[in-house]
């Protein structure tokens, strides 16, 4: 979920974070904020570029393949539609309830992409390996 909420605020801010700015959005310690990038940099949904003010600091940005995978669920709308006429208290039962499910769903997704990934590493190790 870290992960989702990372692309989500690059994608939807439309500018560079600090790992610092990161790590305040997600609420995670340094380490994990270096775990977290490490993980999206693999699979290509993040970059980290050299601040160009502070040489010292790397700038977090969103890649275009993270813009073509999510961009559309970062900017639906259909969500707000399906709840508009909902009484108020429906609404806040079943807040959690779909939290829930949102986070089953993102991690099994997740699952399936790091899945991919790491088949196509074992691809190119053995194509490397017989040749």
């Amino acid at each position: 979920m870290h992960e989702y909420t990372v692309l989500a605020e690059l994608l939807l801010g439309r500018r560079a974070m600090t790992g610092a700015e990161v790590a305040e959005t997600v609420g995670l310690a340094t380490g994990g904020t270096a775990r977290l990038l490490a993980r999206l940099e693999e699979r290509d949904l993040i970059e980290r570029e050299p601040d160009p003010e502070d040489g010292r600091r790397l700038l977090v940005l969103a890649t275009a393949r993270a813009h073509e995978i999510l961009w559309k669920d970062v900017t639906d709308t259909g969500a707000r539609r399906i709840v508009t006429g909902v009484p108020a208290e429906w609404v806040d039962w079943f807040r959690p309830v779909a939290g829930r499910l949102l986070d089953v769903g993102v991690r099994r997704v997740q699952e399936m992409r790091d899945r991919e990934y790491r088949d196509r590493v074992r691809r190119r190790r053995r194509r490397a390996a017989e040749t």
